[in-house]
């Protein structure tokens, strides 16, 4: 399953760079980890609580915008029901795909019609698409 989560997120990396981030980290890296050795891929991680010096404080429902400037992927793996309409809201004000692996059968917290649920091989994850613009 994490082998086509990574190998979904790389089929989406279409600029060079591509700039990535992972909101609410927490303490499995292994995504990032594979991401970050990329050589077209600049990506940081952020949570509200780091548990480790890469990983950069920012409090999701209060973002630092400046953060998050010219991130063309937002992507966040299990977070709370109560975050993820403040994910969906800074990806359309920053105009970037956003993808959400919620926990097994988890439905999303976010009423939105630009949001969908993607199989991808051994995946299921929601995901919604940057405008063209």
């Amino acid at each position: 399953m994490w082998e086509s989560f990574k190998e979904f997120i790389l089929t989406q990396c279409n600029k060079n760079p591509t700039r990535i981030v992972e909101v609410g980290v927490g303490r499995y890296f292994d995504v990032y980890d594979f991401l970050n050795k990329e050589e077209n891929i600049e990506i940081f991680k952020t949570d509200i609580n780091p548990k480790d010096d890469a990983t950069i404080k920012d409090d999701i429902a209060k973002p630092n915008l400046e953060l998050y400037r010219n991130v063309d992927i937002i992507y966040s793996i299990r977070p709370p029901y109560e975050i993820q309409p403040h994910l969906y809201n800074l990806a359309k004000k920053i105009n970037s795909t956003l993808i959400i692996k919620p926990l097994f059968n988890e439905d999303l917290n976010i009423k939105a019609n630009d949001i969908e649920l993607k199989n991808y091989k051994k995946s299921s994850f929601y995901i919604r698409c940057a405008n063209d613009e």
